[in-house]
Order: structure tokens, then C-alpha cells, then sequence
């Protein structure tokens, strides 16, 4: 639903009543429901009412079994999160709305670079202290981000907002539309949360908390959101949660030591740096007694290894794709050579092998029998080298130098260090041309040309062709 389709759907309920509540004017709108000013008996609420395509998409008895779940939090008060007053089904228009508390007030998001660094400690203790009791009660948010967080005017309290996606946790009869989908916001979201990893614990739901508290907290600090230089295009902020660690920089030390634990990509280990109090201790001045020094600088250390581990983890996981397309590159030259030795059918039995060689590149190696009925007394050996050129942004770009000789006797891949390049390019590249064909032919040429001159004695290696080529 853009802004010009929910200006038209909340347009058509003002003066109207749904569940009750009489709708007196807009307050803002989502992409699937739009929130509405209503009052029913004094009382003044934010009605949420869903658009039908939400509906449709997710099925009704989704969107009600979520309704559900902030039912369940009627009459359960916390300063700190926002109330739900009710929701269901308007037995009237038939449409799916939840009613909460109006509050006056703007979110992080949009008065963040206004809110006192003074005040960021307090804000996101108060954060955690919601966040807890929703995990007390058995509900994790999932959902923590700036523009779930309200704030006073003062900048005294925060209200965490939106309890569309709760979810029980540990309750394995879920809708399928919970399990399967990422549900949640990108951008402040753990990895594993991302991936659908997330263990459905306590502590599993904890971890994800954590994190996107850290994310929330980022934000304060560097006045900017996580990942904001990483928005386009989506795999970039895909790749940046599960592998990219946040610059923290400039704001208080205790609260960017706080934030970069959240922010540890493992959640294992974010459960062992951090626990609630960490964050409800954020509210209260820095203590500067020895012991707590000390536990402060091993805590910096442990975040260091974690930080270390997760980049080489990250490194480990480039490395292992690029040699893994290093040799499937290999083996489909080394396919495509045998079909085109199979339909030229003038060259001898042969036997191929693939070697890995140094600086990770890949050799192929074509040993040819010698073949008095095709007037080849000697044995010929090929040899092609690929090398990665460059990664050039998912289209990888290779060399292929290429070696041919023969001798009286076998010769080794070692011995083949003349080599010539052939091929600068891409997989593509390579075989939408007659390249390989070509070579293979002037190399045949040049073995018939080298025996008819007689030069062939001994255990020598002769070697054949020696001109630069390419395309």
C-alpha cells in the first residue's frame, strides 16, 4: 500500500466508527494499515486498521491470530511500552483493527540527531526494560528499530511501539506465514535473524533483542542509521548484516563498548558478552572502581576475538567460493577441450589431469600417446594455466597460458614451463569464440612441422608453438 492508496483508504473512515471507536482524523500510515485518531467513551486511542491486501496476502486467520497475541497484553501496563487497548474484527465494516494508546509524541527516527547524548543511556535502558517484559511474559518484539520507538518531548522516555509481529516464544504451531518469511526490518535485523536461523528460545529471541537494541543504540551514537552507505542495491545490505561489523566512533565509550557487543554477528557470543543488566546499567554513571576496569578491559579484549573471529569466519567463506569456482572453471575447460578433441577426431588417445598450482591458479594437463597410424611417432603433452585476473564484481574475468612440446619420452606438467598467453577474459568470453579449436589445430600443425624438419633426438622436450595469441 503506497501513500496515495492509504490517504484514500483512511479518508473513508473518518466520521465513521470501527469496533466502536468514533474516527476523528489521520495519524499515519504503514505500508499494510493505516492509523487512525478514534475515541469511544473519553477514551482517546490510535486505531490501527489493516488494509484488505494485507489481508489477502497472509489470509485472515493470520492476521487475526496476530491480532491475538496484542490482545493478550490488554490490562498489562509497563512505563515503557506502549498499551494495547483492543483488536479484533469490527462486526460492522468486517475490517481487522488493534487500538492502542495515543501518544503525542514523535519516534527516534525522527528527532534522533535532536536527542541529548546525555539522555542516550537512560532511553535505552528504558528500551530494554520493555523489551524484558515482553520476554518475561513469553513474547519477543522483533521488531526494535527508531521508528518503533517513541519518544517524549523532553527526551526523558521511551515508548517501544508496534507489536504487530510478537510472537510466543517457544510455541511450535505457528502459521506458516511466521516460520518461513523473514518478518522484521532489514536493516536493524541480526543475521541469523535474517536468515531464519534464530534458535526459538528464550535465549535464542534474546540474542536477536540485543541486537537490534545495539543497532538502535548505533544510531544515537553516530547520529546516522546502520548500514546507511550500504542501502542500494539489497544484496549489498544483505551481505553488510551477516558479514559487515559497524563503525562506532565519537560517543561515549561505555555506550559504544555496549553497542558493539550488541552488534557481535555471532549470537552465542553476544549471549556471553552481554546480559539485561548491561543495558539497564547504561542509565547509571560510570563506574570507575578498579575491579570494574579491569572486567571492562577483558570484556574489550573478548569483543576484539569475537569481532576477529566473525572477519576471519567472513574471509574464510570468500576464499572457499573462489577456489571453488577456480575449479569448477577447470573442469567445464577441461570438458569443453575433450568435446572438441572428440569431434575433431584427428588427435590420438590421451589422458587429462587437473592440478592445483600456485598463487591458487588451476592447470590442466593433456597427455597424448604417440600414434604411428596418425603419423605421430611421439608423444605430446598441453598444458593450460588459469588464473584468476579479477573478481570484477561477480562477472570474473581469467588468464589462460597455455605450454605444447613433445619428446621420446612422457613428459611432466613441470617440465611445460614455456607458456604463452592465450586468453584474457570471461567465462563467456571464452566460449562463445573458436579460441581453443584454433590452438589446438596450430599446435597439431606445428608437431607435424617440427618431425618433418627431423630435429627429434634424444630425451629432449621440444616445444612447439611460441607466438602470443588472444581475443
Amino acid at each position: 500500500m503506497d501513500n496515495a492508496q492509504a490517504k484514500i483508504f483512511a479518508e473513508g473512515f473518518i466520521g465513521n466508527s470501527v469496533g466502536g471507536w468514533a474516527i476523528d482524523g489521520i495519524l499515519g500510515n504503514g505500508k499494510s494499515a493505516v492509523v487512525l485518531s478514534g475515541i469511544r467513551g473519553g477514551v482517546e486511542g490510535a486505531v490501527k486498521i489493516f488494509h484488505p491486501e494485507l489481508i489477502e496476502r497472509y489470509g485472515r486467520a493470520v492476521q487475526l491470530e496476530r491480532i491475538n497475541r496484542e490482545r493478550q497484553l490488554i490490562g498489562k501496563r509497563h512505563p515503557h511500552l506502549v498499551r494495547i487497548l483492543e483488536g479484533g474484527e469490527c462486526t460492522a465494516t468486517g475490517h481487522l483493527f488493534v487500538v492502542m494508546e495515543r501518544l503525542p509524541f514523535k519516534n527516534f527516527h525522527q528527532v534522533g540527531s535532536s536527542i541529548p547524548p546525555e539522555n542516550y543511556g537512560t532511553l535505552v535502558s528504558q528500551i530494554a526494560s520493555a523489551a524484558r517484559f515482553l520476554e518475561d511474559l513469553g513474547m519477543a518484539h522483533r521488531d526494535i528499530k527508531p521508528e518503533n520507538i517513541a519518544i517524549s518531548d523532553d527526551f526523558s522516555r521511551a515508548i517501544l511501539l508496534d507489536l504487530g509481529v510478537l510472537l510466543p516464544i517457544g510455541v511450535s504451531n505457528l502459521t506458516d506465514a511466521d516460520q518461513r518469511p523473514f518478518i522484521g526490518t532489514l536493516r536493524y535485523s541480526s543475521p541469523e535473524f535474517l536468515d531464519r536461523k534464530e534458535k526459538d528460545t528464550i535465549e535464542g529471541w534474546r540474542a536477536v533483542t540485543f541486537y537490534q537494541m545495539g543497532a538502535v543504540l548505533h544510531d544515537l551514537l553516530m547520529k546516522k542509521p546502520i548500514f546507511a552507505d550500504v542501502s542500494e542495491p539489497f544484496t549489498m545490505l544483505v551481505d553488510a548484516v551477516r558479514g559487515t561489523t559497524p563503525n562506532i566512533s565519537g560517543g561515549e565509550p561505555r555506550l559504544m563498548f555496549l553497542a558493539r557487543r550488541a552488534l557481535v554477528k555471532n549470537p552465542e557470543v553476544r549471549l556471553e558478552m552481554l546480559s539485561w543488566s548491561d543495558f539497564e546499567d547504561a542509565a547509571k554513571p560510570e563506574n570507575v572502581d578498579a575491579d570494574a576496569r579491569k572486567l571492562s578491559i577483558l570484556e574489550r579484549q573478548k569483543l576484539a576475538r569475537a569481532n576477529m573471529s566473525t572477519a576471519s569466519l567472513a574471509d574464510a567463506e570468500r576464499r572457499r567460493l573462489f577456489l571453488q569456482r577456480m575449479d569448477q572453471f577447470a573442469q567445464q575447460l577441461d570438458t569443453r577441450l575433450a568435446s572438441i578433441l572428440a569431434e575433431a577426431a584427428y588427435f590420438p588417445l590421451r589422458r587429462s589431469d587437473i592440478f592445483e598450482a600456485e598463487n591458487d591458479s588451476r592447470e590442466i594437463m593433456l597427455s597424448f600417446s604417440a600414434d604411428e597410424a596418425k603419423g605421430m611417432e611421439f608423444p605430446l603433452a598441453l598444458k593450460f594455466v588459469i588464473s584468476n585476473l579479477d573478481d570484477n564484481e561477480g562477472a570474473p574475468q581469467y588468464v589462460i597460458r597455455y605450454s605444447d612440446a613433445l619428446s621420446s619420452r612422457a613428459i611432466e606438467a613441470s617440465e611445460l614451463n614455456h607458456q604463452r598467453t592465450i586468453f584474457k577474459g570471461s567465462e563467456e568470453d571464452l566460449y562463445s569464440s573458436s579460441l581453443l579449436q584454433a590452438v589446438l589445430l596450430e599446435t597439431l600443425e606445428s608437431y607435424y612441422t617440427k618431425i618433418e624438419k627431423g630435429s627429434i633426438a634424444g630425451d629432449a622436450i621440444h616445444f612447439l608453438s611460441a607466438k602470443e595469441n588472444g581475443i
